[in-house]
């Protein structure tokens, strides 16, 4: 299964570490220990833990920029 199939049906999305606002809910998950309403993103493979998954994606998006 697609994500675009996917997100028609749990609604969401993946994560872009670009992106202010997919930054924004991962600073809010790791400052509170959770999710401003619920999970918004997909585990992408080879990532089964979205919270790691989303860290590691951040990191190397900052380093990318060194």
């Amino acid at each position: 299964m697609n994500y675009l199939k996917l997100n028609t049906i749990i609604s969401r999305r993946l994560f872009d570490p670009s992106k202010e606002e997919d930054q924004q809910e991962l600073k809010f998950f790791l400052t509170t220990g959770k999710w401003k309403n619920k999970c918004p993103f997909y585990a992408e493979f080879p990532w089964e833990n979205i919270p790691e998954m989303c860290k590691e994606k951040f990191t190397m998006y900052q380093l990318s920029k060194i």
